[in-house]
C-alpha cells in the first residue's frame, strides 16, 4: 500500500518518485501476482486517467478529504504487508497502522529538506516505529542521522532515477523551432535552469548565475540565460530587476512551466544545465539533463552530489562562491564536448531498471521478514 500527497496533479521531484514507484509497484505486483494500491490526498481521480504508470483501478483520489483519506486508509491497510509512505507528514497515519498491526513493515520515503530540520517530538518519537527509511541520497541519510540522531534506525539509499517515458528522440527541427520561439539567435550561447522558484525559497542558486554572467559575457558575448519552470511573480521581478540592474536584462528569459514531452528538446538546445542550489535532495533534474547529453553543474553542499556521482558526471562548485559558478560555467562553455557526460555510467546509476531493482530487493527481503 502506497500513500501519497500528490502523484499526478504536481510536477515536482516527490511527485515524480511517487509515479515511478506506483510503476515499480505495478510491475513488481503483476510479477509476483501480489495486490497493491495507491492512495492520494490531494489529487483528483481524473488527474490519473490515461496515465502510462501504473492502471488507473488501482489509484484512489481523495480530493483533499482527510477523513475519507484516513478512514479508507485505515479500512483497506488490512490487506497488505507493506504500507510505504511518500513523506514525513504522512507518518502520523502510519505509526496509527503500525501499533494496530505490529507485523505490518512501514517504510518512509526521505526526500530532503522536509527531514533536514528537527521533527516536532511527537513525529520524532513515531520516527522510532518505521522499519526501513528510503532516502533519496546518501546527503539526505547523513543529514537525518545528524539532526534526529537516527543512526541506528533502518537506512536504504535509493537515488531518484530518469523517468523511463522520457526516453524520447530530440529532433534537430524542433530545437530549431524552439529556437526561434525563444528568439534565441543562430549560435548563440544557452545557459539553463529548471527549477520551482519563489520568494521564500532563494537557495537555488539563480541569482549567482546571473552575477556570474558578468564575467562569462566578455568571453561569450552572446549568450543567454534560460530560466524554465514556475516561477511567482514576486520572484521573476526580483530576477528581473537583478538582471536589469547589471545590465543583462535582456539577456534573462523565463519559460515558466515546461511539459515533459518537451523537456528533451530544452535540455538540448542548453550549452551546459546549472542549478548552484543548497537544497536538492537528490535533484532528478540533472539526470535528465544528462540523458540528453548536457553538461551539468551543481552545487556541493546538499544532495546535488549524489546526482552528479560526486563529480564523475558533472561539475560540482560552491554555490555561494561567485568566482567557482563563473569558472565552472566558463570551462563547459570553452569545451562542451570535454564536459559531456557518461551516459552508460549515468544509466548504470540512476536509469529505472536500477531503482526497480532496488526497490524489489526491499520489498522482497521485507515480505520474508514478516
Amino acid at each position: 500500500m502506497f500513500l501519497t500527497l500528490r502523484t499526478f496533479s504536481a510536477t515536482g521531484g516527490i511527485e515524480k518518485v511517487c509515479r515511478l514507484l506506483s510503476k515499480v509497484l505495478h510491475e513488481y505486483s503483476f510479477d509476483n501476482k501480489n495486490g497493491y494500491c495507491v492512495f492520494s490526498l490531494y489529487d483528483k481521480q481524473v488527474n490519473a486517467i490515461g496515465n502510462r504508470y501504473f492502471p488507473v483501478e488501482n489509484f484512489k483520489a481523495f480530493k483533499e478529504n482527510k477523513f475519507s483519506f484516513i478512514f479508507n486508509t485505515f479500512l483497506k491497510s488490512r490487506k497488505f504487508n507493506v504500507i510505504i509512505l511518500s513523506h514525513v507528514n504522512l507518518l502520523p497515519i502510519g505509526w496509527v497502522i503500525k501499533k494496530i498491526y505490529p507485523k505490518k513493515k512501514l517504510f518512509l520515503i526521505a526526500h530532503g529538506i522536509e527531514v533536514w530540520d528537527s521533527l516536532n517530538m511527537i513525529k520524532s518519537i513515531m520516527l522510532k516505529q518505521v522499519d526501513s527509511i528510503i532516502t533519496v541520497s546518501n546527503f539526505t541519510r547523513s543529514k537525518m542521522q545528524e539532526i534526529h540522531h537516527s543512526s541506528s534506525l533502518q537506512y536504504n539509499v535509493i537515488n531518484n532515477c530518469i523517468d523511463p517515458l522520457l526516453y524520447m528522440k530530440v529532433s534537430q527541427t524542433k530545437v530549431v523551432a524552439l529556437r526561434n520561439k525563444l528568439n534565441i539567435a543562430e549560435g548563440e550561447k544557452v545557459i539553463f535552469t529548471l527549477s520551482r522558484l519563489s520568494k521564500a525559497d532563494r537557495k537555488k542558486g539563480c541569482e549567482n548565475v546571473i552575477r556570474a554572467m558578468i564575467t562569462i559575457k566578455k568571453i561569450h558575448r552572446d549568450i543567454k540565460y534560460v530560466i524554465g519552470g514556475d516561477t511567482d511573480l514576486n520572484e521573476r521581478e526580483y530576477l528581473l530587476n537583478l538582471a536589469s540592474s547589471l545590465g543583462l536584462y535582456d539577456s534573462l528569459l523565463f519559460t515558466g512551466f515546461i511539459p515533459d514531452d518537451e523537456l528533451g528538446d530544452y535540455y538540448t538546445l542548453a550549452d551546459v544545465f546549472i542549478l548552484p542550489s543548497m537544497k536538492e535532495g537528490f535533484g532528478i533534474v540533472f539526470a535528465e539533463a544528462m540523458f540528453f547529453g548536457t553538461p551539468v553543474i551543481g552545487g556541493s553542499k546538499d544532495g546535488s552530489v549524489d546526482a552528479l556521482c560526486n563529480g564523475q558526471l558533472g561539475t560540482l562548485i560552491d554555490p555561494l562562491d561567485i568566482n567557482s559558478v563563473e569558472e565552472a560555467l566558463i570551462n563547459v562553455l570553452n569545451d562542451k564536448d570535454a564536459y559531456r557526460p557518461d551516459k552508460d555510467l549515468l544509466l548504470s546509476k540512476f536509469g529505472f531498471d536500477v531503482f526497480k531493482m532496488k526497490w524489489i530487493e526491499l520489498l522482497n527481503h521485507s515480505v520474508k521478514l514478516i
